[in-house]
């Protein structure tokens, strides 16, 4: 592995005095890194843990075996988490590991890895001048980018050491790597320190995550005894060892601890207790003006440059290379990437703990004066305010130290870390507590830090920490006479509150937000609580209120030139008239809030645009649409830095469309790519969705009530359609499932209690389908419960009217579903009602309903004693499909119905198009294509969009494996 250090000392004479260390043993973990890499080699990236006590040769391990990889012609780099006295580093790793790759392949061939993560992932490389800005992007993706690019050139090994001191984005980092390293061709390792951890240690989440995916682990013990007599043989000079059973007794074979009481000035006959006291014995017998290097150098850090010791310490250039060299030759120091490092981090603690307390806070302000003199002597130059605050705060200078965590949030929130600048906010604000009024900086003020700490909370996906935080702005900010400023931190909290899913907490807040401004003449500021409490309302299903305020909103924005907030409101309309089946004006308003936001540079807006439009896609039955939407939003999600936030909700209907689509793995991909273990409030409940429909669809009732269990919990607060409602009615399908009618009445009972409360368009017709199937199932059905049902159907039916549209296609699927199970009920088989509904679901492009359907169309027929013919090609498309998705309760049903009806006796027509996957749609837009239809006139015919039909003669092509509408119509020809 390449290392590269900065300053005047030759690297080749420092590597060289470092190569007299030993390793010896590891043969069972060497095969074990040897056989992960030649999968990742293949193609398949692996991500292996390398655990073990501090001392017990992790870094020795991955810089033997990087040096085997290096030869093989393998690309080879590592960074280390770093610990400054008390706190962690952004990006440390990451930023080691892009120095070392610089150094190695230069900065073009850095920039063409990059691709278009360039700005990004240029502020973490070395030598940056801040003359390319950063677009703020989120960095997990472009990172991900740049390693698939990196093994293409050559498979590579990259090395993350000492996670236990990783700052909170790291660890973000680091679990979307395990779940995405298999598309690059690269090993990565990740070391840490076992007895460092505790049950609180903020490591753990991530190592439970990474324990119960299909990485490899390695658990480093000490060496066995062979392995200690051999690395004392190789050590120790001739007869001046101690027995080998004594050093591995007392050591636990831990090789640090075997070499330093080898290098101990005395021949140790009696092993003192505590490793301490040898490694001070050791460092005692080193000349003073090595400890003179070394106590400036401890505080500096694990790893260190020769500029910033000399800026630091003042000492003459030459006695500090002098003393290197020494320490060098003692072992103490080795050359690394950027600079120097201790050969062990023990070794630094115990320089640093044998420090007095005036001598630590006289090096502390030292280096701190040194760094805040030269701003370019850390690399990359915005790393240095995370060390400065570090420096400051361990001097005891709370108001340096304040300003400088300030300054570090910023950059953090530059490089795309929102977590660690969140973490660098509460800093602060505590800092802010220790220091008096004047000494703040002018630009800010506690409320300011606290809705920045929030924002930042809300980016890392911390729901609940960030609602906290909004929740302390509004407080702090009581008895302010700036109304509009209160006004807004409300809104805030209101946000961030239904986030979490106290929906009550959530209301109170954008009421009150409205009200601190009714009445006060039009501003900005109004126009912008307008336009959220407008969006509260869509969300919440308040049809009626939130048409008034979008419109209220729109009023405003338009008078006081709040083009950003006219777009956010014209999104909620839309939104909203989608609810009753508006679609041309939904449509249309939503492209033109999404042009808005292009217009004025908020992509968050256009985020959103994004959510809104897959959602009202995948309700409207367009899946195939719905799913490049998504993929849209998500791309502009992981510019933006809000995979957490946005790109989460967008995730989520991109899920429930690969579902509606019967893409069902792709959906369960999709969804764990994110963290789910780590999700809060409405994250983990939306989530929940997809996976329990693939689950439940699926027949595994077990992974479906796991799924839901977590979902159900947080949901019981929650008393909106989207969450609570929409929960409730899965509940209640699994009741269903594991044969529990009455169990899923209550739940039905409760999901509607919520839809009253509001116009819900969206979630109320499923709830009635599910409640009529739960009277179905039960012993004795109640004829009241199932007319009420019905009668809430032609009730949103009308409502929809009212407003001058229809139920969008997927609610109106399910109320045929349901009217065809009522008149079931009440009248016998109904095979044209569930026909009907079929019909309904083939329209929606969702395989696994329409074949529920066409198996109850069947079943009805036979007991109808109706066309047997028809019964058996509609049994065996369904089975057919049932069978394609992995539908194995639907499956068994349908092979019942078959065996009892007799069906399979006559032959089933094949249906060739079916088989290669076009949907009955898509078939009948080949149909239209094989004519020589037009885009227009196959819209025109089957009453669907210009763009719709375009989508669906896309996905033909596709399914079909043909470039062309010539080809497609001639391939049509042939299997007809």
């Amino acid at each position: 592995m390449t290392e590269a250090t900065q300053g005047s000392m030759s690297e080749n004479d420092l590597v060289n005095r470092a190569r007299g260390e030993v390793f010896v043993g590891r043969r069972d973990e060497l095969a074990q890194l040897a056989s992960a890499a030649e999968v990742a080699g293949s193609g398949r990236g692996q991500l292996v843990v390398i655990a073990g006590d501090a001392g017990v040769g992790k870094s020795a391990l991955v810089r033997e075996f990087c040096g085997q990889l290096s030869g093989d012609g393998w690309t080879a780099a590592a960074g280390g988490c770093v610990d400054v006295t008390a706190g962690a580093l952004t990006y440390a790793a990451l930023i080691g590991i892009l120095r070392q790759l610089d150094h190695q392949l230069g900065r073009e061939a850095i920039a063409e890895l990059a691709g278009a993560g360039l700005g990004d992932l240029a502020p973490l490389l070395p030598r940056h001048s801040g003359s390319q800005p950063a677009v703020g992007g989120h960095i997990l993706e472009r990172v991900l980018d740049f390693l698939v690019r990196l093994g293409e050139v050559a498979p590579a090994v990259v090395v993350v050491e000492d996670l236990h001191w990783a700052d909170s984005s790291t660890r973000d980092l680091i679990a979307f790597l395990a779940r995405n390293i298999h598309t690059a061709r690269v090993l990565l390792l990740v070391t840490y320190r076992t007895d460092d951890l505790h049950r609180r240690h903020p490591l753990t989440p991530l190592l439970a995550e990474l324990e119960r995916g299909d990485a490899p682990w390695i658990r480093l013990a000490g060496l066995t005894r062979p392995d200690v007599a051999e690395l004392v043989a190789r050590t120790a000079g001739a007869g001046a060892a101690p027995s080998v059973p004594l050093l591995l007794g007392r050591t636990g074979g831990n090789p640090f601890f075997i070499e330093e009481l080898l290098a101990a000035p005395a021949p140790v006959t009696a092993l003192p207790e505590g490793l301490r006291g040898v490694l001070l014995a050791r460092l005692r017998d080193l000349p003073d003006p090595v400890l003179a290097v070394l106590r400036p150098a401890s505080v500096l850090g694990q790893g260190f440059t020769e500029d910033l010791l000399n800026a630091a310490t003042g000492l003459p250039l030459a006695q500090i290379e002098d003393a290197l060299r020494l320490a060098v030759d003692h072992n103490i120091l080795r050359a690394a990437a950027g600079g120097l490092r201790f050969r062990h981090d023990l070794m630094r603690e115990a320089v640093y703990d044998d420090l007095l307390p005036a001598q630590r806070h006289r090096l502390h302000v030292a280096a701190a004066a040194a760094i805040e003199a030269d701003e370019a002597i850390i690399d990359p130059p915005g790393a240095r305010w995370g060390v400065l605050a570090l420096h400051w705060k361990a001097a005891g200078d709370s108001v340096r130290a304040l300003g400088a965590s300030i300054q570090a949030a910023r950059w953090a929130a530059l490089v795309g870390a929102p977590s660690e600048a969140a973490d660098h906010l509460e800093t602060a604000l505590a800092l802010m507590e220790q220091t008096p009024p004047e000494s703040h900086p002018g630009e800010t003020d506690r409320a300011a830090l606290l809705e920045q700490a929030a924002e930042a909370r809300h980016a890392a996906g911390q729901a609940m920490r960030a609602r906290a935080l909004a929740a302390a702005a509004v407080t702090e900010l009581t008895g302010s006479p700036d109304a509009e400023r209160v006004a807004l931190a409300h809104l805030q909290l209101g946000v961030y509150s239904r986030v979490v899913g106290e929906a009550l907490a959530s209301t109170e807040a954008f009421e009150r937000a409205v009200g601190l401004l009714a009445g006060r003449p039009p501003s900005p500021a109004k126009a912008e609580v307008m336009a959220r409490y407008a969006s509260f309302l869509m969300v919440s299903d308040h049809l009626r209120e939130g048409l008034a305020a979008a419109e209220e909103a729109l009023d405003l924005a338009r008078r006081t030139g709040s083009r950003r907030f006219e777009g956010h409101a014209m999104n909620t309309k839309g939104s909203l008239l989608s609810d009753v089946g508006r679609l041309e004006e939904s449509f249309q308003l939503l492209r033109d809030a999404g042009a808005i936001a292009r217009e004025t540079g908020h992509l968050d807006d256009l985020a959103r645009m994004f959510v809104n439009l897959t959602t009202l896609q995948v309700f409207a039955g367009l899946a195939d649409q719905a799913l490049a939407t998504a993929e849209e939003g998500l791309q502009l999600a992981r510019q933006r830095g809000t995979m957490l936030s946005y790109g989460i909700a967008t995730a989520w209907y991109q899920a429930l469309a690969a579902v509606r689509a019967g893409r069902w793995d792709d959906a369960l991909a999709l969804l764990d790519a994110f963290p789910y273990d780590a999700l809060e409030g409405l994250n983990l409940v939306s989530f929940a969705a997809p996976r329990f429909d693939v689950f439940l669809q699926r027949g595994d009732l077990d992974a479906a009530a796991r799924t839901l269990a977590p979902a159900i919990e947080q949901a019981a607060a929650m008393d909106d359609t989207q969450f609570g409602a929409s929960t409730r009615i899965r509940a209640a399908q699994l009741a269903l499932a594991t044969g529990n009618p009455d169990q899923a009445r209550a739940h039905i009972a409760a999901a509607l209690a919520i839809s009253a409360r509001c116009e819900d368009m969206w979630c109320a017709p499923k709830a009635c389908s599910v409640g009529i199937s739960a009277e179905a199932a039960s012993p004795a059905p109640d004829p009241r419960t199932v007319e009420a049902l019905t009668t809430r159907l032609s009730d949103l039916e009308a409502t929809a009217r009212s407003y001058g549209g229809q139920l969008l296609a997927e609610p109106a699927a399910f109320a045929a579903m349901a009217r065809a199970e009522a008149a079931e009920l009440g009248s016998g088989p109904q095979p044209e009602a569930w026909h009907a509904a079929a019909t309904a679901w083939d329209h929606c492009g969702d395989q696994y309903w329409a074949a529920v359907c066409k198996h109850r169309t069947a079943d009805a027929l036979l007991r109808a004693k109706g066309d047997r013919a028809a019964a058996a090609r509609l049994a065996a498309d369904a089975l057919a499909t049932a069978r394609s998705l992995g539908a194995a309760p639907l499956a068994a049903d349908l092979e019942a119905l078959i065996r009892r009806g007799r069906l399979a006796a006559g032959p089933v027509p094949d249906q060739p198009l079916r088989r290669l996957g076009l949907t009955e749609r898509e078939t009948e837009v080949l149909d239209l294509v094989a004519e020589g239809r037009t885009n227009r006139q196959i819209g025109d015919i089957l009453f669907i969009s210009e763009k719709t039909a375009s989508v669906h003669v896309t996905n033909l092509l596709r399914k079909l494996g043909v470039a062309s509408r010539k080809e497609a119509a001639e391939m049509s020809r042939q299997l007809r």
